[in-house]
């Protein structure tokens, strides 16, 4: 493919849309690919950098299951990018329902090598049939290793009933056997050439841009907030029946069943929290009696998050245990709740801007989801009615479904 033929898509994504939230900003210009680039400085003078290349497109685009992970293994597997010394770049990627993102953990005098892998990804470098014929049996191999482990079997309880089920990124019911190079050529030019992919870089920026500073210009463009239409699970207060010998309730974080994307920081916080509080007060409620094991906030895919209890598994007492739930007065432990807050709190100032990819998934969110976390004022503003209000909420208005 010729650098201006995807040169000229780029810049048609990027010209194409009339409305929207217009910026000043920069571009990163790798090899005549031109992309939005967002920098955080951290840890001045340090010579590191954490960077990520994000194309706003996943599995949920699959027309054969695990397309867009099978080409995510050509970008960041092959000859070339193999051939790279890990103490050199560091590099890993992941492939999800509404997304694919490859991740650098780089020194600022080894990022040629970074630029010389996302030039390729941009220019098709790494399209070919042979990479194809060569990635193939390795994503094979991972289907057969993860499908029938504990935490797929469980993803698959989860997603059932939905369409997530048959978008499963790894595949699913042997799809990964049917794949063709032309499925990965449909794949790569109907999504990475229609997407207008984003650079981040966290670290020691200021001594990048001095670097790369030719590489960089500024620009007035569109981000391209898309308008995704997210579609909803279905959990509809209902029992999967699987060989665990643990039983979990998970309770939807989002009352519509939709996947979030904490656009503001301030709204996990306040998850993690109510989470932990659930998991004292379910101790001191349910006890040893009803077998309860522990309750946290989990996340099993981009965007969509769980409340899940634990318990050991019983046959018996599952609607006693959801009635007990519901009907917990949660104001009777305030000063527990008031804790809660100000030991997490307190705790999470001390990790908050210093974890360099944390740093380029909050820059991801922030751009994507139009989230603005530095004017957040309510950040660290939790109040204990507002964690009562959201226990009284989750157990009592959403939606769970139990993994027996």
């Amino acid at each position: 493919m010729e650098s201006t033929h995807i040169y000229i898509k780029f810049n048609q994504m990027r010209m194409s849309v009339s409305k929207g939230r217009y910026m000043e900003n920069k571009l990163f210009d790798f090899g005549g690919y031109k992309i939005p680039y967002y920098k955080r400085e951290v840890g001045e003078n340090s010579g590191l950098l954490h960077c990520a290349l994000s194309i706003k497109r996943g599995s949920m685009q699959d027309y054969i299951g695990g397309t867009a992970h099978c080409l995510e293994h050509m970008m960041i597997e092959n000859e070339y990018v193999s051939s790279i010394d890990w103490n050199i770049v560091d590099r890993w990627a992941h492939t999800d329902f509404y997304d694919t993102t490859y991740y650098f953990l780089v020194s600022t005098e080894n990022f040629k090598y970074v630029y010389e892998i996302i030039q390729g990804m941009l220019s098709g470098r790494w399209l070919t049939k042979s990479i194809y014929t060569n990635i193939l049996p390795h994503i094979i191999e991972e289907y057969l290793k993860e499908i029938d482990t504990v935490d797929s079997v469980k993803k698959r309880a989860l997603f059932s009933k939905s369409i997530y089920e048959k978008k499963l990124p790894i595949g699913v019911c042997n799809s990964v056997y049917k794949i063709q190079y032309r499925d990965i050529e449909k794949y790569y030019t109907e999504n990475y050439l229609k997407s207008m992919p984003l650079f981040i870089v966290s670290g020691d920026t200021k001594n990048f841009e001095k670097k790369y500073y030719e590489k960089i210009e500024s620009d007035k463009y569109n981000i391209l907030k898309e308008t995704i239409d997210y579609i909803p699970l279905s959990f509809d207060n209902d029992l999967i029946i699987n060989n665990f010998e643990i039983m979990h309730i998970y309770i939807n974080i989002d009352i519509e069943q939709k996947p979030i994307f904490f656009q503001y920081e301030a709204r996990f916080i306040r998850a993690c929290i109510t989470s932990n509080c659930l998991n004292s007060i379910l101790k001191e409620e349910l006890g040893t009696e009803f077998q309860f094991i522990e309750c946290r906030l989990v996340r099993l895919s981009t965007g969509f998050y769980f409340i899940d209890m634990k318990f050991r598994k019983i046959q018996n007492n599952i609607c006693c245990i959801i009635d007990l739930i519901k009907n917990i007065k949660w104001c009777k432990y305030l000063e527990l709740i008031r804790e809660e807050i100000h030991f997490f709190l307190e705790e999470y100032c001390k990790i908050r801007g210093t974890n360099l990819g944390n740093i380029v998934n909050e820059i991801l969110n922030s751009v994507i989801f139009n989230a603005d976390y530095l004017k957040d004022k309510s950040l660290f503003q939790v109040k204990t009615e507002e964690i009562v209000a959201f226990l009284e909420e989750l157990t009592l208005r959403h939606k769970f479904r139990i993994i027996l």
